[in-house]
């Protein structure tokens, strides 16, 4: 991660890293039932690891502070009940938040996106489901928050490669997005005011993301003209996914 900071420095593009918290840091009396959810703490160890990075000069946003708020404020699953993955509901508060901290870090809003919000219901099969060897239960309803042209048009436009924006991630970047427009990118660019560029590779928020930045090369499209890059990972790839590597952009060694 230090690595990667330093080679978008040399270029002026700040790095903003976003840690998503595991289902199970918010949800801890869905394994211990004794428990009080607000009181028992399974976050030290990822506090510890983004105050590494604070220290290495690098903007961070912890989200697992206000996914607990906001649970202790609301009903609304921030998780699906058979997923790891967040709800659209939780992506669009990551969103705001995010966007809050892009413009507390000096980035301007664009002109703005004329989009409507429009919430609908679902039934969503989430990878937990996929997991069950006996008989799955059927699939659970889940609202989505879409973003739709005004009068109930066709879907947002909420990406574009030559954004200023670029978002890196993972599978919970792009969940919600494809088919309902009411993911993570597309409530960014909503409170952003401009479409933003996604480059997310399902479960590659530690290597893929940035192996697939660094194949873009130099052209149109890849760093020139970024103003920030946001780096958005789920928090249980810290530890699960394959070891972390350095990954040279075009034009590095």
């Amino acid at each position: 991660i230090d690595d990667f900071a330093q080679q978008l420095r040399r270029r002026g593009i700040p790095l903003l890293f976003v840690l998503i918290p595991p289902k199970f840091d918010i949800y801890p009396d869905r394994l211990f039932a004794d428990f009080d959810p607000l009181a028992l703490d399974l976050g030290e160890g990822q506090r510890r690891f983004l105050a590494e990075l604070e220290r290495r000069r690098i903007a961070v946003l912890d989200l697992a502070p206000l996914f607990r708020a906001e649970r202790a404020r609301s009903t609304e699953p921030l998780y699906g009940a058979q997923d790891t993955h967040w709800t659209s509901y939780a992506a669009r508060l990551a969103a705001r938040a995010i966007a809050a901290r892009l413009r507390a870090m000096g980035l301007a809003s664009g002109p703005g996106m004329s989009l409507a919000e429009e919430a609908t219901t679902a039934e969503y099969c989430g990878d937990l489901r996929e997991k069950v060897k006996a008989q799955r239960p059927p699939c659970s309803p889940l609202t989505l928050h879409s973003l739709r042209a005004p009068g109930g048009g066709q879907l947002a436009g909420t990406v574009a490669r030559e954004s200023p924006i670029l978002l890196l991630g993972d599978s919970s970047s792009v969940i919600y997005h494809e088919s309902f427009r009411a993911g993570l990118v597309d409530h960014l660019a909503h409170a952003m005011g401009q479409p933003i560029d996604l480059l997310a590779v399902m479960a590659g928020g530690a290597n893929g993301a940035r192996e697939a930045l660094a194949r873009r090369g130099e052209g149109p499209g890849s760093l020139g003209g970024k103003q920030v890059a946001v780096w958005v990972v789920s928090g249980r790839l810290v530890y699960e996914c394959s070891p972390w590597k350095k990954v040279a952009l075009a034009g590095e060694t």
